[in-house]
């Protein structure tokens, strides 16, 4: 049996470091050191043993003309990295069914539309965006974790001239938050579940961002935050309110009046009021914790 699977499979042993370790006609080689898919045919020549199998062991590159990922429909798991990156993908339909990955990157997908993994719950290490341009929505409904320390728990989204929206509803344990260069951003949603097993460091740059209300409504612990809102809806800074006590927080805003941040001075600690510190970019001024206080008594 060995012998027929080595003799049906040399492009796959030669080029994509695939290790034989099954004998039997109803399961595939789930051994891979680093699986490279840079077109959709060779994938296509390569679906029929992705099929057989639920895991993959190693890192998982795919890119190139790839514009179809239904090869992966019954992968669960992947003990390595998955990596998208230049593909022809206008979704990330066929990865339904991944439940744990690694580490994640998707980078450079220009026509990629949405980007929704509906059974993924946890990965070990960063996730990340980048640069996909016509990216409007990234939906991760079941994700709880990400990263097993503050080292590698990060979730980063740079770079997408369409992106509009963010969703982590399920979301228990992360440390840093990242969201930059994304100039129609608006919509952040989730993170209301979340243990604050350790600080937090949240940078935000919002072009229009509507007032999420219940963004880290459960934070009991002081954390870090570093937030950029270009333009706030309504002026309403309510979901300001949701941070604890003695944080660390910058904030750069465009204000009208120092009233309007009044939510915030629930997070000043009277004994340490220069850990808030808010810069109006309307006019260039600089406004501490104390401050707030007095604005707001």
């Amino acid at each position: 049996m060995h012998r027929k699977n080595q003799a049906l499979f040399p492009a796959v042993i030669l080029f994509l470091g695939l290790t034989l370790n099954s004998c039997s006609e109803d399961s595939i080689p789930v051994n891979l050191s680093k699986i490279e898919f840079w077109n959709q045919e060779k994938l296509g020549r390569h679906k029929d043993e992705l099929l057989k199998t639920t895991e993959l062991e190693g890192d998982v590159y795919i890119g190139s003309s790839v514009n179809n990922l239904s090869a992966f429909q019954n992968i669960e798991k992947i003990h390595g990295e998955l990596r998208i990156e230049n593909t022809g993908l206008e979704n990330l339909e066929g990865l339904g069914q991944l439940a744990e990955v690694e580490k994640l990157k998707i980078d450079n997908n220009q026509v990629l539309e949405t980007a929704v993994l509906p059974g993924l719950v946890s990965v070990a290490q960063p996730i990340n965006f980048i640069n996909n341009n016509a990216l409007k929505t990234i939906s991760l409904p079941k994700l709880e974790r990400v990263g097993e320390s503050p080292a590698n728990a990060n979730i980063g989204i740079y770079g997408h001239e369409a992106l509009e929206s963010a969703s982590f509803p399920e979301m228990r344990y992360f440390y840093s938050l990242t969201i930059l260069r994304n100039p129609q951003f608006k919509t952040l949603q989730g993170f209301t579940k979340l243990e604050n097993e350790s600080i937090y460091y949240l940078m935000l740059e919002f072009s229009s961002m509507e007032s999420p209300s219940s963004l880290f409504e459960n934070l009991s612990k002081p954390s870090t935050f570093e937030i950029k809102v270009e333009k706030q809806s309504g002026n309403n800074f309510d979901w300001l309110g949701n941070i604890a006590t003695g944080s660390t927080v910058t904030l750069e805003c465009n204000l009208v009046e120092l009233e309007a941040l009044c939510p915030l001075a629930h997070a000043v600690d009277p004994d340490k009021p220069a850990d808030v510190t808010v810069l109006n970019t309307a006019t260039g001024d600089y406004f501490f914790g104390r401050d707030l206080l007095e604005a707001c008594e």
